[in-house]
C-alpha cells in the first residue's frame, strides 16, 4: 500500500512542477503553452491513478474501526497527505460527519480530483451560465463581492459513494458543496493549483432561488460560514 501512496504523491508532485516559475493562473494555460503535450500527459495520468480502485479508504486506514476517530459530530475535519509549500497543489482527505455539511464554494482557476474513499454524500453541484460570467466572477476576493446576487445559474445534485470519481475545473462544476445524512463522507481531494489567496480565493455562496430548470436558480455570495471550521487530524 506504502508504493501506490508514493504513486498518488509523485503524480501530485509532477502535476504540481507544471506551475513552478510559471505565470499561469489556471491549467488551461498550460494546457494551451508550449509544455501541452506534458501537461496533457500528466493530467490523464493522474486521472486514471485516482480512479483506480486501490485508492481507497483502506489505503489511509480509513475504516469503520476508526472512524469514531476520523469523524466527530458537528465539525468537518482533515488531513494532509502532501502539500506544496508554493501553493502549486494540495493533497489531502476532508471527513463529513453524518448529518452535516461542508458549505458552498468555488475553486478559482482550479482544476481538482475527488475519490470518494469511505461512507456516502450529496454533492450540490453549480455552474454559470457562460464562460465570461465565470471569468470574471472569480477574480477577486469575497470581500469585494460579498451581497451580489448571480442569475441565471444551474443546480445540480448528485449522491456519492465509496470509489466515486470527479473532476472540478475553472468552468464545470467550480462551485460545489456536500452534505450528509446517515453516513460518514471521507474523500481525497487533489487541487492543482492550490488556494494562494492572491490570485485564488475561497468565495462561499447561499443558495437563494433553486430550479428543477437549467439556468433558472440564484445563489448570493457571503462571506465564511460561522457553522463551518475544521480540525486537523493524522492518517496512517
Amino acid at each position: 500500500m506504502q508504493q501506490v501512496r508514493n504513486q498518488l504523491i509523485q503524480e501530485a508532485k509532477n502535476l504540481g512542477k507544471l506551475f513552478q516559475n510559471q505565470n499561469y493562473k489556471t491549467l488551461n494555460e498550460v494546457l494551451d503553452g508550449s509544455q501541452k503535450f506534458q501537461a496533457l500527459n500528466e493530467f490523464q495520468e493522474s486521472k486514471k491513478l485516482f480512479q483506480n480502485d486501490k485508492i481507497n479508504g483502506q489505503l489511509f486506514g480509513i475504516i469503520e474501526e476508526n472512524e469514531k476517530y476520523f469523524f466527530q459530530s458537528g465539525i468537518v475535519s482533515y488531513a494532509q497527505v502532501m502539500e506544496d509549500p508554493n501553493q502549486q497543489f494540495s493533497l489531502g482527505i476532508f471527513f463529513i460527519p453524518k448529518n452535516f455539511h461542508m458549505p458552498i464554494h468555488d475553486h478559482p482557476g482550479m482544476y481538482v480530483f475527488q475519490k470518494v474513499l469511505f461512507g456516502e454524500g450529496e454533492s450540490v453541484q453549480i455552474n454559470l451560465d457562460s464562460k465570461p460570467n465565470i471569468i470574471k466572477q472569480f477574480l477577486y476576493p469575497i470581500k469585494q463581492l460579498q451581497g451580489d446576487q448571480i442569475k441565471n445559474v444551474t443546480i445540480q445534485k448528485k449522491c456519492l459513494k465509496q470509489n466515486d470519481f470527479e473532476v472540478i475545473t475553472p468552468e464545470k462544476n467550480n462551485i460545489h458543496g456536500y452534505r450528509t445524512s446517515e453516513k460518514n463522507f471521507a474523500f481525497l481531494d487533489f487541487l492543482f493549483p492550490h488556494y494562494d489567496f492572491k490570485q485564488r480565493y475561497c468565495n462561499f455562496y447561499n443558495i437563494i432561488e433553486e430550479s428543477e430548470k437549467q439556468k433558472e436558480s440564484i445563489i448570493q455570495i457571503k462571506g465564511m460560514d460561522n457553522d463551518y471550521r475544521t480540525r486537523r487530524v493524522e492518517i496512517q
